[in-house]
């Protein structure tokens, strides 16, 4: 009788939402049962103990995955083949359990002889699956992170038990599958990085030791992990090289794996439309685009051009028509939805000197002053404030927009950050040119702020002043606003030593809102390093220069945003940002999470006149 079962399996649940899989070889397993996209290695003797990604305890253990039918006949089948095999089937058993002794539970943290540990990645949305060699583990299974998903379902074995409900996200260890590919693939090369420096640190220290297995007799035995360590590291940095040249490639039109970023919602390969659509519109689309736009990655931007026009643009037309205040409310919101990608576009607008081909010139120069005012910006305002001016300055002291005469945790002092923009920077933008010798700059921002102003004015008092207010002036206001508290996280943590550092006065942020939908505005200090950097190549700029960020002491963090960024520091809330930070370099790698947040605290710090002078010569 052919057995229905080759091999007998458990899960272990932890209360974090984590799950490893043991599984038992039985003598004639095949090797067919296990999973391809899984890990496969002994684990230490109390690696089940706690998830080593959280130290939560497990909450359920699973029975075997074989029934007890299963089981009576499996006892039968080896009955017969063990009388059939004679000796050598004897011999192979001997050092072994029966059948009947092999089905009882595992014990939370015993090693059995044959155990095997899958350790599931669950990125099951668009994550990576890591591959890593057993004998380079840490000495505690690394349970990564959970799905923490509406979609994740527990085995139905475990129905009976409490079901598992997910906690609250921790940002430590949480994977957004809606990152971006380029974004995946450089948290991996990060957290890879982490854990290697903190494998050596241990390793130097004398606290890290191999769990290599005595095939023979099932033993282990310690040694050092110098040599692992050693071929790990000359690996991670082929690696490093092959994601570099991956990303290239990405970007590069020329190359097969060439690909352009089409919708900010999704990456191209991964478009949720029927075959049928992406071969007859989506992909004619795609190659008329790419002929149409400055960079032929910016398919995208085409695309919310065509969006802004047809929606925006006629929306306005049509509330000034006939206005309704459900109409009114409406566009607000959808405007308000617009805003930050609209905004990164415009980003990249005024850096790039346009967006469309150079053919198309005229219409590349005159679409802004219809979609600016729609989308909160004054004529040109964006221009000189961010270009000529914060640019030039750099969050030093005679930035207008510069964070450093703040204390940054505080509300008061956020507030009056705030307010200094919303009613002064009409004023004294034009005035800091002026005091620069730029005048013929210091008469065109205060003109095209000033005009922009008028023609509202003329619109709420002549023709119709509740279309004006959704269309305009709310826009407006919460366009200042939104700019403003993003700069704030941008620019919250200074470093107390070296401010003047493009590296420790921003922070680069890899996560959904900044890089998904606002074409990478995440990647702060690689845009402070080359303000003309093209938005596609951040990523590969970043990996290029990782091991100067890291000398550098810079900033990374994840699943974070710049507005949140801000809210958190307003909350003091350190320990969070600790849990998003990235760490990079020996130090932050080496730090604790209450270290981490200690640091933090301090590049929030108010630098004081004295301070100013004497570290902005």
């Amino acid at each position: 009788m052919d057995r229905k079962m080759s091999c007998e399996q458990w899960s272990v649940f932890y209360s974090c939402g984590c799950e490893v899989v043991l599984r038992r070889d039985s003598p004639d397993c095949d090797g067919t049962c296990g999973d391809d996209e899984t890990l496969v290695f002994l684990p230490d003797e109390t690696s089940l103990d706690v998830c080593g990604d959280c130290n939560c305890g497990p909450v359920y253990m699973s029975p075997p995955s074989s029934s007890e039918e299963e089981d009576d006949d499996d006892d039968d089948d080896d009955e017969q083949e063990e009388a059939e095999a004679g000796d050598e089937d004897k011999d192979q058993n001997e050092d072994g359990e029966d059948e009947d002794e092999e089905d009882e539970e595992l014990p939370l943290g015993e090693e059995e002889k044959g155990v095997r540990v899958f350790l599931h990645f669950h990125l099951d949305a668009g994550g990576f699956v890591e591959e890593l060699d057993s004998r380079d583990l840490p000495e505690s299974i690394i349970a990564v992170n959970s799905p923490a998903t509406a979609s994740y379902q527990p085995p139905a074995d475990q129905v009976e038990f409490e079901p598992w409900t997910p906690k609250k996200m921790d940002p430590a260890s949480y994977v957004d599958p809606n990152l971006t590919q380029p974004d995946l693939l450089v948290l991996k090369c990060l957290l890879r990085d982490a854990e290697q420096t903190q494998t050596q640190t241990q390793t130097s220290n004398g606290l890290a030791s191999s769990n290599n297995t005595d095939r023979a007799s099932g033993r282990r035995t310690r040694t050092g992990r110098s040599n692992a360590s050693d071929d790990r590291a000359s690996g991670d940095a082929e690696d490093e090289q092959k994601t570099i040249e991956r990303l290239r490639n990405l970007n590069d039109p020329a190359h097969a794996d060439f690909d352009p970023t089409v919708f900010v919602s999704w990456d191209t390969q991964k478009l949720p439309f029927p075959a049928v659509v992406q071969q007859w519109l989506i992909r004619p689309y795609i190659a008329r685009a790419r002929r149409l736009v400055r960079v032929e990655t910016d398919v995208a931007m085409l695309t919310h051009l065509l969006l802004y026009f047809s929606t925006s643009v006629l929306s306005a037309v049509l509330l000034f028509y006939r206005f309704s205040w459900l109409h009114g409310v409406l566009h607000w919101l959808v405007q308000a939805w617009y805003m930050g990608t609209y905004t990164l576009m415009m980003h990249q607008h005024i850096h790039m000197g346009g967006i469309l081909n150079r053919r198309y010139w005229l219409f590349d120069m005159l679409f802004p002053y219809i979609t600016n005012p729609l989308m909160g910006h004054t004529w040109n305002s964006y221009y000189y404030h961010h270009v000529k001016h914060h640019h030039v300055e750099g969050n030093g002291p005679e930035d207008l927009s510069s964070t450093i005469r703040y204390q940054r945790d505080e509300l008061r002092d956020f507030l009056a950050y705030v307010g200094r923009f919303l009613f002064l920077v009409w004023i004294e933008l034009p005035l800091y040119f002026a005091q620069k010798g730029k005048y013929g700059m210091a008469a065109k921002a205060a003109g095209w702020e000033l005009s922009t102003y008028a023609v509202l004015a003329v619109l709420f008092v002549r023709v119709d002043a509740r279309a004006t207010v959704f269309v305009f002036l709310l826009p407006l206001l919460l366009m200042r606003i939104a700019m403003m508290v993003g700069n704030w996280g941008q620019h919250a943590l200074v470093d107390e030593a070296d401010p003047t550092s493009d590296f420790r006065s921003s922070i680069t942020l890899i996560d959904v809102p900044s890089n998904r939908f606002c074409f990478n505005d995440g990647y702060h200090t690689s845009h402070h390093l080359n303000p003309r950097r093209h938005w596609r190549e951040h990523p590969v700029a970043f990996l290029t220069q990782r091991q100067r960020y890291s000398q550098e002491q810079a900033l990374v963090f994840r699943n974070i945003d710049y507005i949140m960024m801000t809210v958190k520091l307003l909350q003091k809330d350190y320990d969070y940002l600790a849990r998003c930070l990235v760490p990079i370099g020996e130090k932050q790698i080496s730090m604790t999470m209450q270290e981490r947040a200690a640091m933090l605290r301090t590049k929030t710090r108010r630098f004081s006149e004295k301070e100013i002078a004497r570290l902005f010569k």
